[in-house]
């Protein structure tokens, strides 16, 4: 029979056939919009909101609040920015994504490393804010020996959850956000009755420096939202 081929050479050729028609592998879209909305939250109320408003208002005084205000109207309308551009793409990548679309692969690489500089000092900022809140309570976690274990620690532990799986990762995320504005929300009401009004004294005068360097820590305490689009590939509905 000259058509015949040997059993070896089937045996080799169909796995080879098989893996040809299998799909390619694909993210899983299991986030929903509350996951989405608690990731952007969880990034903006960080140590920024614990620990800089004393930054901010050592720099600005009583412009504080006001500084607070403008700054947040500024975040928000590159958010408005972010959400018209991310309701125009579905896949993962976020500000990585639309800078590739629109100015092309060089410029989508620097913003790709931009964000994730970004991501990872703020991480830093966040386990040494931390180390800073224990160390009140807890002198030794400002020692170098503890304030490295905790930092290592909680480093690793965010690790393991990301290796769990997306689904396990929002679920830690969504109770982190409940976590934080509890507390917030509390320190708000009973805060409300505690006012003082003979605190309220006249503005002063803010220097150019003082005033460029506040703004810049209330851009870092804004920051975060942005991260909401970078994982549109493992949403439901991006």
């Amino acid at each position: 029979m000259p058509f015949e081929k040997p059993v070896g050479v089937l045996k080799a050729t169909v796995p080879a056939a098989a893996d040809a028609v299998l799909p390619p592998p694909t993210l899983r879209r299991e986030l929903g919009r509350w996951d989405l909305t608690a990731i952007g939250v969880n990034q903006v109320i960080g140590s920024a909101v614990f620990i800089l408003p004393s930054q901010v208002a050592a720099q600005l005084g009583n412009w504080s609040p006001f500084g607070f205000l403008a700054v947040g109207l500024a975040s928000l309308l590159v958010g408005l920015c972010f959400a018209e551009v991310g309701s125009r793409f579905e896949g993962t990548g976020g500000p990585y994504l639309y800078t590739r679309a629109a100015f092309g692969r060089f410029v989508a690489f620097e913003v790709g490393w931009m964000q994730w500089s970004t991501r990872v000092t703020g991480q830093a900022s966040v386990v040494n804010a931390i180390a800073l809140a224990l160390g009140f309570y807890w002198p030794a976690m400002t020692g170098s020996v503890g304030r490295a274990s905790l930092i290592g620690t909680v480093t690793l532990l965010i690790g393991w959850v990301n290796l769990c799986g997306i689904r396990q990762s929002a679920l830690v995320i969504n109770l982190l956000t409940i976590a934080k504005l509890v507390p917030l929300a509390l320190f708000i009401v009973v805060g409300f009755w505690f006012i003082d009004v003979s605190r309220f004294t006249p503005l002063g005068t803010v220097s150019l420096s003082q005033a460029s360097t506040g703004a810049l820590l209330l851009v870092f305490a804004f920051g975060g939202y942005d991260v909401i689009g970078v994982p549109a590939g493992e949403a439901a509905d991006p």
